[in-house]
């Protein structure tokens, strides 16, 4: 490996060899000597003012560094006397500063504010390297809100976990290693100079690095505060509100991504989370009978959805009359044809000599049972009617009962017994299933027979009946839309009704809708009813007292189940998907307002009662008694309300007020989301603290210590 002497010998031999090449220029003339002044001395000047700054920004030792470099170049390259490296390196060394040194005497000002400037170059990083990182946030490693990318290093504590005094003692640590450094760096005249200049910039340094954590405490509720003014006014809330209002949407924990979605499209604010709704009642409680207005607008809003959503019914399906006022209309229509109709038919004589005579004949004897017999002949005494042709004697019981008939039934014996077999088919169906067993199919397949037959021998019978079908279907739809939103009647129970009465009697699904409609405003007016205005807590000569209906805790229930999920498919597969939307949205609607407004009666009479024994416990103690315990102003109180003869009024909560003004108005989820992502907004102070720390750490330092020195 080449000596340092070879490089050298060989870099001034090459640069000899390109001097000899190129040769004199044709026009080059010696230049002129400079007398002063001139670009010469701009220059020189410029470079001088450059080495304090980078003498300051490398601690001291930019002159040192400097004189090295220069020295190294002069040694490979101009170096005609041959000297060593070292004499090299001091003539430089003392040739800056004595130029250093004349540039200060002439601009000290300038020469202080170069100097300042590089030493900020270096003091910034110094301390924000010892206070941690800038980029500082507290919440997100608890709550994980924040993406990943978004937080400090693992290694790196959050500066609002980081004890004040561990703050101190790294900033004053800090501060001092970088004064001793640059003292010894600044320092001159060999090494026990340099450490005897190291004192005054290492106690300076520690005194700016220790104050630049109390600075950070200073500013951080400063930064937050400016923080949290930005956020409100984005979020469109006031200032006073903002606190609370975030606080309670940060323990949301449905809307971990911080987005928040309204219901319906009256909701309030005070709806779009529930701990928005128990905020809204707290600041009630609070503002006391200053709340009135408030409670009063959501009794008022509550009223009105609920007669919104019961007139909805009649736009939704159409006004109605009551159950028994639909079926007694139902009988009246043509009651008078089918009645002539029956008549006739039940007076027409059936001949048993015929075809089906004989088969009805066979049927009669030998497969309809005694029960069924019975329970037509206990519906015909009832109704008054008597056989005209039937004789039968009957003995015994159950399946060993004997059946003689002495005389065949008549037309409307036949047609009581098909009933009573259809009676007694539907209590052979499961009641879970739906399904018959082998014995109700049997009877039911009896029954059909039967009617036919009697259709076949008694032509008059038959036209009765198809006369009189439409308004016995039109009775069953009746009283099955009654019952279509009990919970025991399923989704696939009114699809099935739907699909055969579509396929046996289109049209007639139509008269379902009136008593559908009925079924609702009987819920709904059953609600309404129970939903009264809530307690409201008022101030009086003697205190608070209370006025105000107490409400059936069972009325918000009632209606949640309404509008449920299941009633919501059983009623849209009758009056279609559209109407039943735009219907439930209605009773959606009721059951928020109700909800809300039902929320804020617990906490009102807790609010009443606490407020209450509060001034029953100050009233008791008295004027003495309040003073001896440190109350003062309640004892105040008590003079005052002598003097007035009433109770003390206190004035509405501006917070509270504020919390219940922005919680009441119409819901804007945009806004709400903003305040609840809005919850680091902490985090944005510890930043500017941390920003404020870095930046007085690093100022004293930049400035106090090159005065120091």
């Amino acid at each position: 490996m080449a000596s340092l002497d070879e490089i050298r010998a060989k870099a001034q031999a090459r640069l000899q060899q390109l001097e000899a090449e190129a040769g004199p220029h044709p026009t080059a003339e010696p230049a002129p000597e400079s007398e002063g002044g001139g670009w010469r001395d701009v220059v020189d000047t410029a470079n001088t003012a450059a080495g304090h700054v980078v003498e300051n920004l490398m601690f001291g030792f930019g002159d040192e560094a400097a004189a090295g470099l220069g020295a190294g170049v002069d040694w490979l390259f101009g170096n005609p006397d041959d000297k060593d490296i070292g004499d090299l390196y001091d003539e430089r060394l003392n040739r800056s500063r004595t130029k250093m040194d004349e540039f200060r005497e002439k601009n000290p000002v300038l020469t202080t504010v170069l100097e300042s400037a590089g030493a900020l170059g270096s003091a910034v990083p110094t301390m924000g390297a010892a206070m941690g990182p800038a980029a500082v946030v507290r919440a997100a490693s608890r709550t994980g809100h924040l993406p990943a990318k978004a937080l400090p290093s693992k290694t790196a504590p959050p500066i609002g976990r980081v004890p004040f005094g561990q703050r101190v003692t790294s900033g004053a640590t800090a501060g001092t290693g970088y004064g001793a450094v640059s003292g010894y760096g600044y320092g001159r005249d060999g090494a026990e100079n340099r450490l005897e200049a190291m004192g005054t910039p290492a106690i300076v340094g520690g005194m700016f690095g220790a104050a630049a954590p109390v600075v950070g405490a200073v500013a951080r509720p400063i930064a937050a505060r400016i923080a949290t003014n930005r956020a409100a006014k984005k979020a469109n809330i006031p200032l006073k509100a903002f606190d609370p209002v975030q606080e309670a949407l940060e323990k949301n924990a449905k809307t971990p991504e911080g987005k928040i979605e309204g219901r319906t499209a009256a909701s309030l604010n005070a709806d779009l989370a529930p701990e928005a709704t128990a905020l809204t009642a707290e600041s009630l409680a609070r503002l006391g009978r200053f709340g009135g207005p408030a409670r009063a607008q959501l009794t008022g809003r509550a009223d009105a959805a609920m007669e919104n959503a019961a007139g909805h019914v009649d736009d939704a399906i159409g006004k109605t009359a009551g159950l028994k006022t639909i079926v007694r209309r139902l009988d009246a229509q043509n009651a008078a044809k089918i009645r002539d109709a029956y008549d006739t038919a039940y007076n027409t004589r059936i001949d048993n000599a015929a075809d089906v005579g004989e088969t009805q004949e066979a049927q009669v004897r030998t497969r309809i049972p005694a029960e069924a017999i019975r329970k037509a002949w206990r519906k015909m005494r009832t109704e008054g009617n008597h056989s005209q042709q039937m004789l039968v004697k009957i003995t015994g019981e159950g399946d060993d009962a004997q059946i003689v008939f002495e005389r065949l039934p008549d037309v409307r014996e036949l047609d009581y017994m098909s009933r009573a077999l259809n009676d007694m088919v539907e209590s052979r169906r499961n009641p879970n299933t739906g399904k018959l067993d082998g014995e109700g199919r049997g009877l039911q397949e009896l029954s059909k027979e039967i009617r036919q037959n009697l259709r076949n021998a008694v032509p008059e019978w038959g036209k009765a009946v198809d006369l009189a079908k439409p308004d016995i279907v039109k009775r069953q739809l009746v009283e099955f839309g009654e019952a279509v939103l009990s919970p025991q009647k399923t989704v696939a129970d009114v699809n099935a009704m739907i699909g055969r009465m579509e396929k046996t009697h289109p049209g007639l699904v139509e008269m379902i809708r009136p008593s559908i409609a009925q079924g609702l405003r009987n819920n709904i007016d059953n609600v309404v009813s129970r939903a009264k205005t809530p307690l409201v807590p008022e101030l009086g000569q003697s205190g608070f007292v209370t006025r105000g209906a107490q409400r059936d805790p069972e009325a918000i229930r009632t209606l949640k189940e309404l509008s449920g999920r299941a009633n919501r498919e059983k009623v849209a597969a009758i009056i279609g998907e559209d109407k039943a939307t735009v219907l439930f949205d209605r009773l959606d609607e009721a059951a928020e307002a109700i909800a809300t407004n039902e929320s804020m009666g617990e906490n009102l009479r807790t609010a009443a009662k606490e407020m209450l024994d509060a001034q029953r416990r100050r009233n008791e103690r008295g004027v003495i008694g309040n003073t001896m315990r440190g109350k003062p102003r309640d004892a105040l109180g008590i003079v005052f309300d002598r003097i007035r003869g009433e109770s003390r009024i206190r004035q509405p909560d501006a917070t509270s007020k504020a919390v219940v003004d922005y919680l009441l108005q119409k819901a804007d989820p945009a806004s709400m989301t903003r305040v609840l992502r809005a919850r680091h907004r902490s985090e944005r102070g510890l930043k500017g603290a941390k920003r404020a720390e870095q930046a007085f750490g690093g100022a004293g330092l930049g400035v106090g210590v090159p005065l120091a020195e």
